[in-house]
């Protein structure tokens, strides 16, 4: 007993601040640690092939069987003459420069004398190399001045790429008739990691300032700026470090740093500003007639307040703002992890670094920065009465921040009540009768009646007036209804256990954070009033943007996933261009014999009807593009020929090892199809559709034919379609399993059944509209090309962008849901006001708070877009679109059109709303 006494009085709230404090900069000491070897010392690798899937188990077999047959992770050293006009088997120089064949032998000797190299090299192919068989293959272009030089390297990593290129830099004065280049697809995954942190700063410098900007101008401080720039870094590196954690479980991908860092930004600023705004509202209620007091009567009513006074505020603070944060989090990472249940690791960890990092931001939120505003209280409070403050000159300037920000210092507020008949009631000052009837028609007759007796009563007792007051109402300008007032004092405020709610938080008037103009108030109004009208104008001017969803394409390029303003990019699709449907890579089938040997005859009768009756109609295919050991000439072989030609014909033998395995069971089928096989265009889907049935008609793991053991097929974009083509079938269970499992948490949030659904629809018709203004943007985007380079070879979402930004969109737009729909249950509820004075007066009260709000996300997240991966681009741009969309017109508009579809018991239901309505509150700005 003695000991929890003791612990009680020493642990007070301003010492739990301060080990608050530490602690959690002890932890982000720590996590700049993991930070740094999040960044420094773990692999950011791509997608792998998903287990158990047919592609899966044909590479299984290749790296088993059939190493010498296929080029692995191929290394291509790119040779363009030096005069485009003439031929590089020509390319000679009058000095006696040495030729193409030298230069083939040269790095084909380098390359083998390297012992890291010559142990993992598995075959290099060039027009010198092929011993005859069809080296016209590796010179391409108009008069042949490209050629190719492919390394097949049985390794992943880049040893082999950084010793061509110091090759080609120590050679490049020996070979001048030749302009060489080097390139792979694993050194263009590779050069991605590089490029991280680079589009990291990159965003972070177009988007941190904007925030703070935005963050600043809506506060309406400048001091108070000190709370995000400590809580940002703290909130980045508890996701990082939470995402080191998570790559000693599985590999994490390049893209997940990105949006880690992207999606903490954004719940950092939001939270900070809700957190803020919720703030000034409780300083301005615990003092009593604070829009009164001069700046230097309110430093010193400031410094009055003791220790317990200022720890109610930030605990009534963090009290009315800790079940929305704590919400909002959750429904964040419950719409990641059903992502995460995908069977594919890439998926899996962005999903689970997105999860990590709404878990961060929350922590935060809800721990460290109540005890900073505690620790650093003086400073936040006074400059928001003190300083002579930039916002009131911007607003001066602007009259559109004057309209939308939510701190007009320089305004007063006149309260006028509706109380009970015994009550007392102090107006601020006699407000003129037609400017108060005029407002008050706009309002239910009851709560008008309710008010007018008000102002007759508050008429009757001018004694009871201040002289403050009277001072105070010749600063009385704009007509408008605002929220109701609490008591003020320095004592505790009663609890509803109901609903966890604090009195304060929407009872509120202070003058410091007044609710700035009627805009939000008049919209939201004629919206609840004319529901189908709003409804209908909102839909139809929308209804252009959601019919182009219906276009929408989806693509699986690679190039998509990579910058597209690296060298390494650029290189490796001038190759694939070039030699694409040639030598750089082809779609291969791969068919395992149940008999003893692929030459006996019975199989090659069942390989050739498969190469006739179902390859080369399949693909569209002549024999001239297929290579296989059953074909010679251009011609489908019998065994009798089979067998005569490996005795005779060496050109037959080689082609003979490059497409059956050592134990000569097991052969590989080329099929080179005239296409940039990495581009993901249609073409490449329907070769890759066409030869997943193909093989699935044969049997696949399983064949129909006895004399089959195996029929699998994969290629260059192989395992990129079967990540996309796995991905996309489960992705819409899983959308509404998480869609249903966010709705069930908003019902038991709201408890009502009404409100859950709505959610849905409006939640629906943001990221439909979105997806619209994508489809423009990215399918039709000739227009943009001048200005957008990036564009220039987009033709198509890329899929994991319809993965990422749904349950992304889905969870950002319930996220400000959550903040207006709560503060509209709360005066709903405790001031039993009706219906539309509760949506009316939440949409105004947090109207520019939840503007702001999503401005914020719209910058940090839609920062993305400069990213100079295309995919990253094109998720910030349909991010930024449903944010504007559902911060600027769902919000206000739809949000109030869509709470008076149905009578008030059906949109509460099952909750229970007051009925009476005498105690209701109105509160009315008054003009002189």
């Amino acid at each position: 007993m003695a000991c929890s006494c003791f612990c009680s009085r020493w642990m007070t709230p301003h010492r739990l601040a301060v080990v608050l404090v530490i602690l959690f900069s002890a932890l982000t000491g720590l996590g700049a640690f993991g930070t740094y070897s999040f960044f420094s010392n773990t692999a950011l690798d791509f997608w792998d092939t998903p287990p158990g899937t047919l592609i899966a188990r044909t590479r299984t077999l290749i790296d088993n069987v059939l190493v010498l047959q296929t080029w692995n992770n191929p290394v291509y050293l790119f040779i363009k003459s030096t005069n485009s006009s003439q031929s590089v088997l020509d390319a000679l120089m009058p000095s006696g420069a040495r030729t193409l064949a030298v230069l083939t032998n040269d790095v084909a000797s380098a390359m083998t004398a390297i012992p890291n190299v010559a142990s993992a090299l598995t075959g290099i192919y060039a027009y010198y190399t092929v011993e005859g068989y069809q080296p016209e293959r590796f010179v391409a272009g108009a008069h042949g001045e490209y050629s190719l030089i492919v390394f097949s390297w049985a390794s992943g990593d880049s040893f082999l790429p950084d010793a061509l290129r110091s090759f080609v830099a120590n050679s490049s004065a020996t070979y001048p008739q030749f302009q060489l280049s080097v390139t792979s697809i694993v050194d263009l995954f590779n050069a991605v990691t590089d490029s991280v942190l680079s589009d990291l700063t990159l965003i972070d410098a177009i988007s941190l300032p904007i925030a703070f900007l935005l963050l600043g101008i809506c506060i309406g401080t400048v001091r108070a700026l000190l709370v995000p720039l400590v809580v940002l870094p703290v909130s980045l590196c508890f996701a990082f470090s939470g995402a080191y954690f998570l790559t000693l479980c599985i590999t994490v991908t390049a893209i997940a740093p990105e949006m880690i860092s992207a999606i903490c930004v954004a719940l950092a600023f939001d939270y900070s500003l809700f957190l803020l705004s919720r703030f000034y509202e409780e300083v301005e209620l615990e003092l009593d007639q604070l829009q009164l007091l001069s700046p230097s009567e309110f430093v010193r009513t400031i410094d009055q307040l003791d220790a317990q006074q200022k720890a109610n505020i930030i605990r009534r603070t963090l009290v009315s703002c800790m079940k929305n944060i704590v919400v909002s989090g959750v429904t964040i990472a419950l719409a990641f992890i059903g992502i995460s249940f995908i069977n594919v690791t890439f998926i899996r960890s962005i999903a689970l670094g997105a999860c990590i990092s709404a878990v961060a931001a929350v922590t935060v939120a809800v721990f460290f920065t109540p005890a900073l505003m505690l620790l650093i209280f003086r400073c936040i409070a006074l400059d928001r009465r003190t300083a002579s403050t930039w916002t009131a000159c911007l607003q001066s300037k602007c009259p559109c921040l004057r309209s939308c920000c939510c701190c007009c210092s320089g305004e007063q507020i006149a309260t006028v009540a509706a109380v009970d008949e015994n009550a007392a009631f102090i107006p601020s000052s006699p407000p003129p009768q037609p400017q108060l009837q005029a407002t008050l028609k706009t309002h239910t007759t009851a709560a008008a009646t309710l008010t007018t007796t008000a102002v007759s009563q508050a008429n009757k007792q001018p004694d009871q007036q201040s002289d403050d007051q009277q001072k105070g109402s010749s600063n009385r300008s704009s007509l408008s209804v605002t929220e109701p007032i609490s008591p003020v004092g320095g004592g505790e405020r009663p609890s509803f256990a109901s609903d966890s709610f604090s009195p304060s938080s929407s009872c509120s008037a202070p003058a410091g954070a007044g609710p700035g103009s009627l805009y939000y108030y008049r919209l939201s109004s004629f919206a609840f009033r004319h529901p189908y009208i709003t409804i209908s104008v909102v839909l139809l001017l929308s209804a252009p943007l959601i019919v182009m969803v219906a276009f929408i394409r989806s693509d699986f390029s690679v190039y998509s996933e990579v910058p597209y303003t690296l060298q390494e990019t650029m290189d490796f699709q001038t190759v694939m261009s070039t030699f694409g449907p040639q030598v750089a890579e082809a779609y291969v089938v791969v068919v395992q014999a149940a008999t003893a040997s692929v030459l006996d005859c019975a199989f090659i009768d069942a390989l050739n009807g498969v190469i006739a009756g179902n390859i080369t109609t399949s693909l569209g295919l002549s024999l001239a593009n297929i290579t296989a050991f059953t074909v010679w000439n251009n011609q489908l072989i019998d065994c009798a020929t089979v067998n005569t030609l490996l005795l005779q014909s060496t050109l037959y033998q080689y082609l003979y090892a490059q497409t059956v395995s050592s134990d000569s069971v097991t052969t590989v089928i080329n099929a080179a199809v005239a296409v940039d096989p990495y581009g993901g265009n249609p073409l490449c889907t329907t070769t890759l559709n066409r030869l997943d049935t193909l093989a699935e008609s044969l049997g696949g793991a399983t064949p129909h034919n006895p004399l089959f053991r195996f029929v699998g097929y994969n290629g260059p974009s192989g395992d990129s379609w079967s990540v996309m083509l796995q991905v996309m079938q489960q992705f819409p269970t899983l959308v509404g399993i998480v869609l249903s499992a966010i709705s069930l948490v908003v019902a038991l949030f709201y408890r009502s059944v009404y409100n859950a659904v709505r959610m849905i629809f409006s939640m629906a018709l943001s990221v439909l509209v979105a997806l619209g203004v994508g489809v423009i943007v990215f399918e039709n985007n000739d227009w943009l090309h001048p200005v957008w380079a990036g564009l220039d070879h987009v033709e198509a979402f890329m899929w994991l962008v319809l993965v990422l930004a749904v349950p992304l969109m889905c969870s950002l737009a319930l996220d400000y849901d959550l903040f207006l729909v709560a503060r509209v249950i709360e005066l709903r509820s405790e001031s039993a006001s009706t219906t539309e004075e509760a949506v009316c007066v939440a949409v105004q009260r947090t109207g520019s708070v939840i503007t702001y709000a999503g401005l914020i996300m719209a910058v940090a997240v839609g920062s993305l877009t400069f990213a100079r991966t295309m995919l990253l681009a094109q998720l910030g741009l349909v991010i930024l679109i449903a944010v504007l969309y559902d911060t600027l017109i769902t919000r206000p508009i739809l949000v109030p059109a869509l709470m008076a579809l149905l009578p008030e018991r059906a949109v509460w239901w099952p909750r229970s709303m007051p009925n009476n309505f005498n105690g209701s509150l109105l509160l009315v700005r008054v003009d002189d």
